[in-house]
């Protein structure tokens, strides 16, 4: 009986398969970053109470500055349209503060 090495070689990728298969299905997700803190209780200390005491982030408690910084960036991309790299300043920064 002659044997073709093609059903050798099926059987040895099928063999592979398998195995990735029935291997990946047993990993641990315990080990994914950040499930190891799920549920717990912020720690009481200075820099986890400040977090606590601020209201979130909302456009009434936006720093002016952050306002003029944006005009200006704005004012200079639309003065220049040919300037790229004010462009990308601009975008850089409306990237940044979103």
């Amino acid at each position: 009986m002659k044997f073709k090495l093609a059903y050798l070689y099926f059987i040895l990728a099928l063999g592979v398969i398998v195995t990735l298969f029935i291997l990946s299905g047993k990993s641990n997700k315990s080990n994914l970053p950040g499930t190891e803190i799920a549920g717990e209780k912020m720690p009481n200390d200075d820099v986890h109470n400040e977090l606590q005491n601020k209201e979130n982030p909302s456009k009434s408690n936006v720093n002016a500055d952050v306002y003029r910084k944006m005009e200006e960036l704005k004012k200079d991309a639309d003065a220049n349209p040919g300037d790229t790299s004010r462009m990308k300043a601009y975008a850089d920064f409306m990237t940044a503060a979103h």
